[in-house]
């Protein structure tokens, strides 16, 4: 269990969101819980879903604007080139 951990294993632990889902898995299939008793799961997948998302489409923004505005991208490709 998460609880026999070190401390700061707790903490990685907590960002890693297969820990929320087998949490909440277990809990609705092996103790038939409802959404008020996995509230707290279903938070910590919300909030870290969310922070992924807004880090990726800042990363892939970044990436299609440095590709838009580098010297290559306005080069016309070379014919016969592989």
């Amino acid at each position: 269990p998460v609880r026999a951990m070190p401390g700061w294993v707790q903490i990685v632990a907590q960002v890693n969101p297969l820990m929320h889902v087998i949490a909440l898995t277990r809990a609705v299939l092996l103790k038939g819980a409802g959404a008020a008793d996995v509230w707290r799961q279903l938070l910590a997948l919300a909030l870290l879903g969310t922070t992924i998302l807004a880090v990726a489409v800042r990363r892939y923004r970044k990436r299609v604007v440095n590709a838009a505005t580098s010297p290559q991208a306005h080069r016309p490709p070379r014919l016969g080139a592989r």
